[in-house]
Formats: structure tokens, C-alpha cells, sequence
């Protein structure tokens, strides 16, 4: 339960659907999130049955870059064993940057909401942003004996917030057309297609299934790992998807049409979800308790980023990948 607590709430998909709409909206609309969100959710699921084989037969913290050197031939095997551990290693500490960011800076949508008065600066998003991160590091230092329990009230959390978001959405926003969600598709980034455009908004739908590779890195913590650490990867992608695809539908009827599209996309607090919050609830403690869920959430999901991350960095360190191996290693 709490490497499946650690998987589920890392990849915070249903939460993700929020704050990476944006580009989808852009391009394409509503008809982008949803069947957007059904290819990614297909494609990730071919490609983690794949990984979950892999880590199934080699378990380790280096996950990837090891299946790699094992599997690619001899003459090319060192070559492309290190440039998959250096994609792998910036890419986990750049997720942990990703999520540290969205916290801090939906703290911030927060102030705009509720303090007309508030003078937004970008730098102030960058002090909530290390806020939040410094909150991980006391999780995955101090506290991390803790890690494994906190991940499971954390999955607790992470169903238990999907509910509280989701009823007032079905239950108080206006609802659009079915016709608006599923079939007028609105190109409003000026591509020069509308197949184009889908594509380039797949950024919103393929952010929310990213992290389903971080059982792999802690499976040299985690005991019977050649079973647990596949099924975790596999069970994950299943339930949050499942989660992420109801958040997809009550979101965009939510918008109810291309004007309350265009009011979300511009809205004041940098984020198009908190706008469609405040017009569902019309009240200012409703929207931002429902944003609070999602920002706690998305901070508890960089506890689990941070922790894949060092465990990636430390493991190609051990294996010399890296500059200062000795220094990181240890």
C-alpha cells in the first residue's frame, strides 16, 4: 500500500488535469483534453507494461538506463546506457522543479483571488516555489523514515480530495453542451491545422500520466521488488486514470462554452481552474478550499518526485555516470 500510496499520489493525474489544461485549451479545447486524454492514457499504458517487464527480471534504483546496458547491443551498450541515465536524471530533477512550481505558484492564483489589492510579482512565485520544496527536502531528510506512511495517508488524501472537487463541480457549475466537449474543436493558438494543434496540446494530457517509472528507482527499499514494484507501475496508471478521466468530463462541461472558455484561459490568477472554481461555487472560501486540495496534493506529490530523484541521481552516481560520483554517491 505505500509504494502504491508512493506511485498514485506522484503522479497526481486527476490533479494534473487542472493545472496542465491550459495548452490543451488553447489548442483545441474540451474534445483535446478528453480524447487527448484517452491516447496518452492508451500510450502510457503500452509503454509502463513494457518498463513493468523489464522491472520485473532487474529491479534496481537505476531502473531505465540499467534495462539499457543489459538489453542494447554490446557495442553501443555503454554509449547509450549513459545517455539514458543522464535523460532520466535531469528529467526526475526537473519534475521535482515542475511540482514545487505548481504549488508555489497556485499559492500565489490564491492571492489574486482573494486580495484584489495583491501585487502580483513573478518572483514571488519563485519564494512559494522554494517554500514548497523546502517542505519536501524536510520530508525526504528529517522525516524520512516517515516517507512510507505518509505516502499512504497521502493516497487517502489524494481519493478523498478527488470527490471533494469533483461534486461541486457536477453539482454546481453550469453545464455546457455535449456538442461543445466532444465535438466543436476550438484552434485558438492559430495553428495551421487543427490535426496540428491536437498535438501540440497532448502537453495537457501527457503531463498527468508522467511518474508511473518512480517504483522502479526505490526498488532497492522495497521488499518482494520484482513483483511489487510491475504491478504498482501498472495499478497506478489504471486508477488514475480511471480518476483523472471523470476529472476530464466534470472540468469541460464546466466551461460551459467558448466565452467561459476564454475567461478561464484569461483569467487574472495565471490559472484557467480557479476561475472555473469560482464560477461553480460563486463564492471565494469555496474556490479556494478546493484549490487548497489541489495545491496540498500537488506539494505531497514533490515529496515522492524529490525522493525518485535523488534515488535516480545517487544510483548513476554509484555507477560513475555522473561529475562528483564519489561525492553523490556518498
Amino acid at each position: 500500500m505505500s509504494m502504491l500510496g508512493f506511485t498514485t499520489t506522484m503522479m497526481c493525474t486527476w490533479e494534473a488535469v487542472f493545472f496542465s489544461s491550459f495548452t490543451g485549451l488553447l489548442n483545441g479545447g474540451p474534445p483535446t483534453l478528453i480524447y487527448g486524454f484517452i491516447f496518452c492514457w492508451l500510450g502510457t499504458f503500452s509503454v509502463a507494461a513494457s518498463l513493468a517487464e523489464m522491472a520485473s527480471f532487474a529491479p534496481t534504483a537505476g531502473g531505465q538506463y540499467h534495462w539499457v546496458s543489459m538489453l542494447a547491443p554490446k557495442s553501443y551498450s555503454n554509449f547509450l546506457s549513459w545517455l539514458t541515465g543522464w535523460i532520466a536524471t535531469l528529467g526526475w530533477n526537473a519534475n521535482t522543479a515542475a511540482g514545487v512550481f505548481f504549488g508555489g505558484t497556485m499559492i500565489q492564483g490564491l492571492l489574486v483571488l482573494n486580495y484584489p489589492h495583491y501585487g502580483f510579482e513573478r518572483w514571488h512565485g519563485t519564494f512559494l516555489m522554494w517554500a514548497c520544496l523546502l517542505a519536501c527536502i524536510f520530508v525526504n531528510t528529517i522525516g524520512a523514515r516517515l516517507l512510507p506512511k505518509i505516502e499512504g495517508v497521502v493516497l487517502i488524501l489524494h481519493t478523498l480530495g478527488f470527490f471533494a472537487v469533483l461534486i461541486p463541480l457536477v453539482i454546481l457549475a453550469p453545464k455546457g453542451s455535449v456538442s461543445f466537449v466532444f465535438h466543436d474543436f476550438a484552434n485558438q493558438a492559430g495553428w495551421s491545422s487543427n490535426g496540428l494543434a491536437w498535438f501540440v496540446g497532448l502537453i495537457s494530457t501527457n503531463l498527468p500520466f508522467i511518474g508511473y517509472d518512480g517504483p522502479c528507482h526505490m526498488a532497492e527499499e522495497v521488499q518482494n521488488a520484482s513483483t511489487i514494484v510491475p504491478w504498482c507501475m501498472i495499478a497506478t496508471i489504471g486508477l488514475n486514470g480511471v480518476l483523472g478521466f471523470a476529472i476530464c468530463i466534470a472540468f469541460s462541461f464546466s466551461l460551459t462554452n467558448l466565452n467561459g472558455l476564454n475567461n478561464a484561459l484569461s483569467s487574472p490568477t495565471g490559472y484557467d481552474f480557479i476561475e472555473v472554481f469560482q464560477v461553480a461555487t460563486n463564492n471565494l472560501a469555496g474556490s479556494s478550499v478546493m484549490t487548497a486540495i489541489l495545491i496540498a496534493l500537488v506539494t505531497c506529490a514533490s515529496f515522492g518526485f524529490l525522493a525518485t530523484a535523488s534515488r535516480q541521481t545517487w544510483a548513476f552516481a554509484r555507477d560513475r555516470g555522473l561529475p562528483f560520483s564519489n561525492f553523490l554517491s556518498y
